[in-house]
């Protein structure tokens, strides 16, 4: 007598903890995107970095 398993699973279901993760990514990026365009002003990328002149 052998048992047979059966393989078939369930695909885990989209819950709160889910949406909770996808909205906190957005709003990282977003985040990154403003800090971007906040720092575009002070020149190129890493140049407002540079205090030799000062």
């Amino acid at each position: 007598m052998s048992a047979q398993r059966s393989t078939e699973y369930q695909k885990p279901q989209f819950n709160i903890y889910t949406m909770m993760l996808l909205l906190s990514l957005l709003a990282i990026i977003i985040a990154c995107i403003l800090l971007y365009l906040e720092l575009q002003p002070y020149g190129e990328f890493m140049k407002w970095w540079d205090t030799a002149g000062a």
